[in-house]
């Protein structure tokens, strides 16, 4: 993925023979820009609104759909001379698009920055004569195995490797080029906003678990069927699909090493198949829970109180799926809050009616768990060596507990205790993070025997830990 800007004719679907002259531009932090330069034009109302689905253009460095256009700015001047500039969500390169059913696709490949460093696999060898320099062969390392493909109920995910077209020689060195991706088979075609949703997303996010860090589908394609000339002829077209990646793309070429990932691929290679099948299903199940971790890790700009308040309240989600989180049963509380109902009738004058209700809307809250509570119970059902890291369980619970109620309730009986524990915030947030990841990890069905080393090279990480 790389800058550019080229020059062309752009025209809306709606207004299709009337074209401009315009600029576009991409940058994977910035997105898309597309400035259409208007000249002689009056009321350009007519010919363009804030938003526009589609705009196409043929430009000098080929044919670009844009996809969901919005105006981000406006210039007329006395002369008739202006521009209209839109920012698009989508930059489709190499093809024309008709309209959204033409934004169905049965395969997509995706590039993903520090996916040769988790696979940590070297495919290929050289084996060369140099007393013959005509004698060079490549060959697949008898050690190497594909990643396994993964079969999920309408989409085949496959990972393997790309040869680049050049292979240079220096002082007896061979280079290759070798890229990584993940093709995305589909056994029927799809909404593209639904292939990245639904399926990049997800896998992506599968991998940023692994790295410990936010991975990036850096480059992503697809191919399309079109008519050339003759309309009984067709064939497949390569698109490129090109979309903001934002402020991360600029750390996206940092190195990692095995030290630094929770997991890689060669951890869990007998198991890769069943581990990305449960990811799936448990994001099926549990998106909230996973959606408020990878929102926070994906924010480089996301102050501590924040992370802290989503991981928190991401742990609470997680508990209230899968822990039973009731003092009584429910035959037991009821009959508790039909008496407690009735004694509260008998305190209250008639006139405080509002009162009674609050009154009777909390009692049906307090049979529930706690969040001090609900943090315990996951602490300490979490695998060692984590639960014996995290110190006085109950104490780790309390601070938490408190912390989160003064930061969205706030109350001033807590504040000197809150204003002390706020020091201790980023060793707190890390503790929920990697207990936040221990869960994550269960969600890929793996034991606690597999799952202790991953946690044991993570918490080397943190001196607190130690």
């Amino acid at each position: 993925m790389e800058k550019f800007t080229t020059r062309g004719r752009f025209y809306t679907l709606r207004n299709p023979g009337k074209e401009f002259s315009g600029e576009l531009t991409f940058d994977p932090v910035d997105g898309a820009k597309l400035v259409l330069e208007l000249y002689g034009i009056e009321r350009p109302g007519l010919y363009l609104q804030e938003f526009e689905e589609f705009i196409c253009g043929i430009t000098t460095r080929g044919d670009f759909s844009l996809y969901r256009c919005y105006q981000t700015n406006e210039t007329i001047s006395m002369r008739e001379l202006g521009t209209y500039t839109y920012s698009p969500t989508w930059l489709m390169g190499g093809v024309y698009v008709e309209g959204k059913a033409d934004l169905r696709f049965d395969r997509l490949s995706a590039e993903f920055n520090y996916l040769e460093e988790w696979l940590s696999l070297r495919p290929m060898e050289v084996i060369t004569d140099f007393d013959d320099s005509s004698q060079t062969e490549i060959r697949l390392r008898k050690d190497f195995q594909h990643p396994a493909e993964v079969e999920l109920t309408d989409c085949k995910i496959v990972v393997d490797f790309l040869l680049g077209r050049s292979i240079s020689v220096y002082r007896n060195v061979f280079e290759m080029n070798i890229r990584w991706e993940a093709i995305f088979r589909f056994h029927q075609e799809k909404p593209l906003e639904n292939i990245i949703s639904k399926f990049v997303t997800i896998f992506q996010q599968f991998v940023s678990l692994g790295v410990s860090r936010p991975v990036l589908a850096t480059n992503l394609s697809t191919s399309v069927l079109v008519n050339i000339d003759d309309p009984t002829y067709s064939r497949k077209v390569p698109v490129s699909l090109l979309t903001q990646i934002g402020v991360l793309y600029n750390s996206s070429s940092s190195s990692v090493s095995r030290g630094t990932c929770l997991f890689t691929y060669k951890d869990i290679r007998d198991d890769f198949a069943s581990c990305v099948q449960a990811w799936f299903e448990s994001y099926d199940k549990l998106q909230d829970f996973h959606d408020l971790y990878f929102g926070t890790i994906y924010n480089p700009y996301m102050g501590w109180n924040q992370r802290f308040l989503n991981l928190v309240q991401g742990l609470e989600i997680y508990h209230r799926h899968f822990r039973d989180s009731t003092y009584l049963s429910d035959t037991e509380f009821r009959e508790l809050k039909k008496s407690m109902g009735e004694h509260l009738k008998k305190i209250f004058p008639q006139e405080k009616t509002k009162h009674l209700e609050v009154f009777q809307s909390k009692i049906g809250y307090w049979n529930e768990y706690t969040l001090r509570n609900r943090l315990y119970d996951l602490a300490d059902n979490c695998p060692n060596p984590l639960k014996s890291n995290l110190g006085d369980l109950d104490q780790f619970a309390r601070d938490v507990a408190d912390l989160r109620n003064y930061l969205t309730h706030f109350s001033k009986k807590s504040q000197k205790r809150t204003e002390e524990l706020t020091h201790q915030l980023p060793t707190l947030v890390h503790k929920l993070e990697v207990l936040y990841q221990s869960l994550l990890l269960r969600e890929l069905r793996l034991s606690d025997e597999r799952v202790y080393p991953m946690l044991e090279r993570r918490l080397g990480r943190y001196d607190y830990f130690r």
